[in-house]
């Protein structure tokens, strides 16, 4: 699909500044194409409507830029550089004011452990001024309130990784802090009033919560346990107070396991009546204007969608969605006037293109297509599928195919998500685009223990790691093969951290349904994983108290379950790959691996990125991680069928004609 849209006249009756038929796409995008990273990102208007200020990166480096919001992002902005931070995000404070949110990698209090750390800066632009808010050592930084008057702002703030936060009020004019609510002993997050007293907190402990209130800035504070004495693993995860001063909504998982809205009376400790739950899926985000009230709440089933509270809203984002069907159609930035707004529009087979509306003129024009690189060449859409397990459960999956090609007997990448207590989105993804661009069907499957519709799903995922979710998966495979969508006999497996062991892993049980592994990041043996960092394989989401959810009750013997301890069963040629820096799964978990499947026998190429982590900060390297895998498909699983064939030894290893190379 043509990535930049140019009939938006629809349904707003607009005017578009960019008109006429475009291009047909001309070919698929490129492994270099898909792997840059977008120029600019997490755009937001200012107050006023005048600027936009975003992330903007080259690949490797990134930087504020803060552009006339009457042209578009050709425009030479003015740019905040980074200096040894990486910018996650920005928003405005005011007309001429930034907040941007950066991160870092510290030393762990005296030790070689590396921690991400997470600061506020805030950016005056008249001023030409730059600095970080909150205390000195601050490592988990997060804005609670932000005065309507923009004077100041309140500041959660860790000074240690084993430490409760604190609370700060920050002088927006100075850059002053001042602490307000010292840190207390459980207490991991602090909630605000309108007028910016710190009024609640919760408090975490033995799988129970707690609200603590109190009823002005000077009144004593009262804990409440929050939900019924038997429930644990109940979470309150945003708090918001009404012009009242008492009540107030919770965003919780309590009455039913599912994060949903409900109103709640902070001076009895009551919860009320439930204002939202969607019928599947978690509440996923609260969004409320600049006085805290609640416009609109934002959750994902298979899709993601936006149910706004505010008529007013609600009608705009009709008039949107009709402009632009099929879409994930965001309303980005909104100026204080209401006159103009920003939107972003997106679907998984368009990268998106930010568009800014003026609704006095009623004229929109492109502001900018963040992965211009895309613009006109062939993406492949995805499809959302569902498919019956083993066990008689529905799960849902996400199927896209090659553009052009019939749906009948293509060769499939299996790609299970990492987590695993994670999800997978219907959205564009570099990974799966890339995949498809190669020639294959690319199977995302949400199995047991995926996240977003609850804490029960996530649930049947305990002790299961390496059994039942695997099931789900080679269920799902199953299901494409019995429709004639896939080739059963040219199916690989390729993952990333949980989905890189589950590629390794698969293959070890039944080496007879795949013809190649492809694993990045992989952690391969669980019990050295366990004792490195317990809280990896968690699901703090839904539960607040450690539990052992690879074990399970009862416990499941972790050598029994890595591949590192079965690599004599692996006979299907493997690619791995993994960062030198990544500290969730330590680069000896690929090496090991790497040195016992060649002890083995078997058939296997590694590439290791120095500069890489838990995932690929640079997009060379992600670059050539993608030039790794297509030519590893090409030898072992080659989608067009006068590609070489592999044959397989009595042994069951994997070999080629000719020689292939090993790394």
């Amino acid at each position: 699909m043509i990535y930049r849209l140019m009939a938006c006249a629809a349904a707003l009756l607009l005017a578009c500044s960019a008109t006429g038929a475009a291009e047909p796409p001309t070919r698929p995008p490129t492994a270099e194409e898909l792997a840059a990273a977008p120029f600019i990102s997490d755009a937001a208007l200012s107050p006023d409507g005048h600027r936009i200020a975003a992330v903007v990166s080259n690949g490797d480096a990134n930087a504020i830029a803060i552009y006339d919001a009457d042209g578009d992002a050709s425009q030479t902005p003015r740019l905040v550089q980074s200096n040894g931070y990486t910018f996650l995000d920005v928003d405005w404070a005011g007309d001429s004011r930034l907040l941007i949110k950066a991160t870092s990698v510290a030393r762990f209090q005296g030790t070689g452990l590396r921690v991400p750390v997470i600061r506020v800066l805030l950016d005056d632009l008249d001023a030409h001024q730059d600095r970080i808010l909150g205390p000195n050592g601050g490592l988990f930084d997060q804005v609670i309130h932000l005065d309507p008057a923009r004077r100041f702002l309140l500041l959660s703030s860790q000074t240690g990784a084993l430490d409760w936060p604190g609370v700060y009020r920050v002088d927006l004019a100075t850059g002053d802090s001042t602490l307000v609510e010292r840190p207390r002993d459980g207490i991991t997050q602090w909630f605000a009033d309108r007028t910016g007293t710190v009024r609640a907190g919760t408090e975490d402990r033995d799988g129970r919560t707690r609200i603590l209130y109190r009823a002005s800035a000077d009144a004593p504070w009262h804990r409440y346990p929050f939900g019924r004495a038997d429930d644990e693993d109940v979470i309150v995860e945003k708090a918001l107070f009404l012009a009242s001063g008492e009540n107030g909504l919770v965003l919780t998982n309590g009455p039913t396991g599912r994060f949903a809205v409900f109103e709640y009376d902070f001076a009895s400790g009551q919860t009320g009546r439930e204002v939202f739950e969607a019928p599947e899926a978690d509440v996923t985000d609260l969004v409320t204007d600049e006085n805290g009230t609640l416009l609109g709440v934002r959750y994902e089933d298979a899709t993601p969608h936006i149910r706004w509270l505010d008529p007013a809203r609600a009608s705009l984002q009709r008039e949107i969605d009709a402009t632009f069907p099929n879409r994930i159609n965001v309303l980005a930035g909104r100026s204080r006037d209401g006159n103009r707004l920003l939107i972003h529009s997106s679907s998984p087979d368009d990268p998106g293109t930010y568009y800014v509306f003026d609704r006095v003129s009623r004229r929109m024009k492109i502001f900018a297509s963040p992965y211009g690189r895309l613009v006109e060449r062939q993406l492949a859409p995805m499809q959302v599928v569902s498919y019956r397990a083993r066990g008689g459960e529905t799960l849902r999956g996400y199927l896209t195919l090659p553009v052009g090609a019939a749906p009948q007997r293509l060769p499939l990448v299996l790609l299970p998500h990492g987590g695993p207590f994670e999800r997978d989105h219907w959205t564009f993804d570099p990974e799966v685009q890339f995949l498809a661009a190669q020639g294959y069907a690319v199977f995302q499957p949400q199995f047991r223990g995926s996240t977003g519709a609850g804490r029960a799903e996530v649930e049947r995922g305990i002790g299961q790691f390496g059994s039942g979710m695997i099931d789900d998966m080679e269920d799902g495979v199953d299901w494409l093969a019995s429709a004639g969508t896939i080739d059963p006999a040219r199916v690989c497996v390729m993952g990333s951290s949980y989905g890189g062991y589950a590629a390794l892993w698969m293959p070890i049980r039944k080496p007879e349904r795949y013809r190649c592994a492809i694993a990045f990041a992989a952690p391969t043996d669980m019990e050295t994983m366990m004792r490195h960092d317990r809280s990896l394989f968690s699901a703090p989401r839904y539960f607040r108290r450690f539990r052992d959810l690879i074990r399970g009750d009862p416990p499941v013997d972790l050598g029994t379950i890595s591949p590192l301890q079965h690599a004599e069963r692996m006979h299907v040629p493997v690619l791995i790959a993994h960062g030198e820096l990544d500290s969730r799964v330590p680069i000896d978990q690929a090496r090991r691996m790497e040195q016992a499947l060649r002890r083995n026998g078997a058939t296997v190429e590694a590439v290791y990125y120095p500069q890489a982590g838990h995932g690929f900060q640079r997009s060379r390297d992600l670059n050539d991680y993608f030039e790794h895998v297509a030519a590893f498909l090409a030898r072992y699983n080659p989608a067009r069928t006068n590609a070489p064939q592999v044959a397989a030894t009595a042994n069951g290893q994997s070999r080629l004609p000719i020689s292939a190379p090993t790394r």
